[in-house]
């Protein structure tokens, strides 16, 4: 093999490395008995999790079908947890919840919006969205309402920057030379 050498990677402090390869050890398949335990582990993971799924897929599907959140939360000994005011950014509820919950469709006057979220690995929950309160500018005030009203026009301003720059690469031809960057 050659012995190749790295280009200088700067580590600060206006310091440079060169690495240099000395020996080369070709990848090889580990024993089967040396990882055993840790194999049998994730695949047992991908079981429980694969069923999970499908009790959960399950369960939302007698969900969408009419039966009550509290009825399925009984029958299996949990409970129907609730929140009320929830904010785009609130830590009270779990964030793939929370997530789930505001892409969703806003309920109509009697009727409730639902939804499965996988929380991650084998864990799963069951949303219902019952109303939604618009919020209010008038609620948030001084420096908080300043903020916010910065944080919206920088983000207004780079969504119309990069629907700026999508449109000129649509008419002009763009070539970079990464070599130069």
């Amino acid at each position: 093999t050659e012995r190749n050498v790295s280009e200088p990677v700067d580590i600060g402090d206006n310091r440079y490395l060169a690495l240099r390869v000395v020996e080369h050890q070709p990848a090889k398949p580990i024993p089967l008995a040396d990882i055993r335990d840790q194999v049998e582990a994730e695949l047992r993971q991908e079981r429980r999790a694969k069923q999970a799924s499908e009790k959960a897929k399950s369960l939302f599907d007698r969900l969408q079908a009419g039966e009550s959140l509290a009825t399925i939360a009984t029958e299996l000994s949990l409970e129907v947890q609730e929140a009320l005011d929830v904010g785009r950014t609130g830590v009270a509820v779990d964030a793939a919840i929370s997530t789930a919950a505001f892409a969703l469709q806003h309920p109509g006057k009697d009727t409730v919006v639902s939804s499965q979220v996988t929380l991650g690995g084998d864990r799963h929950a069951l949303l219902q969205v019952i109303a939604v309160r618009p919020g209010k500018p008038s609620d948030t005030e001084g420096e908080q309402r300043t903020a916010l009203h910065d944080q919206l026009a920088q983000a207004y301003g780079a969504a119309e920057s990069q629907a700026y720059i999508a449109a000129l690469r649509k008419q002009i031809v763009v070539e970079l030379a990464p070599e130069r960057m």
